[in-house]
């Protein structure tokens, strides 16, 4: 039997089997001065939705699926079959911003949070905003 992967000595989640909604496999108050972020996965059910509101400077990169996202005020469609086959889609929220995610299809993002940074404006990244780097 494989063993389970850790972060830090914890167990964490196969991606195979988490939950819906966010798992957090790092988190800023479990790991003072040492992890100043949250990391984690939102597994999100067609139809589902996800709210984006709080404290912390939010990064969310769609890795799979499909999803309609509101943010600053705008609504955009995304769509992405996998890491491997397409660039990403990318939130960047400032702390207080907002931006909701409603599945479409089941989709996949991963998720990082930080109280460090006094980052504003929310904006949407398309694959077309981010430049492919062949690293061999």
């Amino acid at each position: 039997m494989a063993t389970p992967p850790t972060f830090r000595g914890r167990k964490i989640s196969s991606p195979h089997t988490l939950k819906s909604g966010p798992t957090w496999i790092a988190r800023e108050r479990e790991f003072p001065g040492s992890c100043p972020l949250d990391f984690g996965v939102i597994n999100l059910a067609a139809g589902a939705r996800h709210r984006f509101a709080g404290r912390a400077e939010t990064v969310a990169v769609l890795l799979q699926g499909r999803a309609r996202v509101k943010l600053g005020g705008r609504t955009r469609v995304m769509n992405r079959r996998s890491v491997f086959h397409q660039g990403p889609f990318t939130l960047s929220l400032g702390a207080g911003e907002t931006a909701e995610i409603e599945s479409l299809a089941a989709s996949e993002w991963a998720v990082v949070r930080t109280t460090i940074s006094d980052a504003r404006g929310s904006r949407l990244y398309r694959p077309a905003d981010c430049a492919a780097e062949d690293r061999g």
